[in-house]
């Protein structure tokens, strides 16, 4: 599960992984397993909102993250003042569970 999850998602060498879905998720509990294998960086953050989430993609260089369809939501329909934008790089998002909401267009 830790190397099929990186590998059919692409996941690259060094990655970095932003924590909003909780490790003991049945769809999170693997990717510690799969950091250590690609010598990637764990960022984990106090408190799963919009604002942090920007703040942490812009600061750490965030490659990767898993979010539940509410996470993408508020992300999605963040104030301005909570979003950083532009994004200085293309963030890979992964998503599982229920269907997303449809603000959210995959």
């Amino acid at each position: 599960m830790s190397l099929s999850a990186a590998l059919n998602w692409g996941m690259a060498e060094g990655a970095v992984y932003l924590w909003t879905l909780p490790m003991f998720h049945c769809n999170g509990w693997c990717y510690p397993w799969t950091l250590a294998a690609f010598c990637g960086t764990n960022i984990c953050m106090r408190q799963v909102t919009a604002k942090a989430i920007y703040a942490a993609i812009a600061k750490y260089k965030v490659t990767n993250f898993c979010a539940a369809p509410v996470v993408l939501n508020s992300i999605v329909n963040a104030s301005p003042e909570e979003v950083i934008l532009p994004l200085p790089h293309v963030v890979e998002v992964n998503t599982a569970g229920a269907a997303p909401p449809p603000s959210i267009d995959c």
